[in-house]
């Protein structure tokens, strides 16, 4: 009987041996997970700046796909005010 719990401890500490990377394994993926999914929902403000509306333009719908904060100017004063007021990435 010694014999049989002696045998049950030593594969039980074998099974959570072994088991213990794996586990470690899946919080180190859980934890990355948070925190991609915690920067993924963070958005930035990004300062747009060309003194030629059309390019302003193409630029901006080019980024709009990022679906992040898009803030534009035509011109180096108007980019320095727009500094001023927001925080940008």
């Amino acid at each position: 009987m010694r014999v049989l719990a002696a045998s049950l401890r030593y594969a039980r500490s074998l099974m959570v041996a072994e088991a213990r990377p794996a586990l470690d394994s899946l919080r180190n993926q859980e934890t990355a997970t948070f925190a991609l999914n915690s920067v993924a929902q963070e958005k930035v403000t990004i300062l747009l700046v060309d003194d030629q509306p059309s390019k302003l333009l193409a630029h901006e719908s080019v980024l709009a796909e990022l679906d992040q904060n898009i803030v534009t100017a035509t011109s180096g004063r108007e980019a320095l005010e727009c500094l001023l007021k927001h925080d940008f990435a």
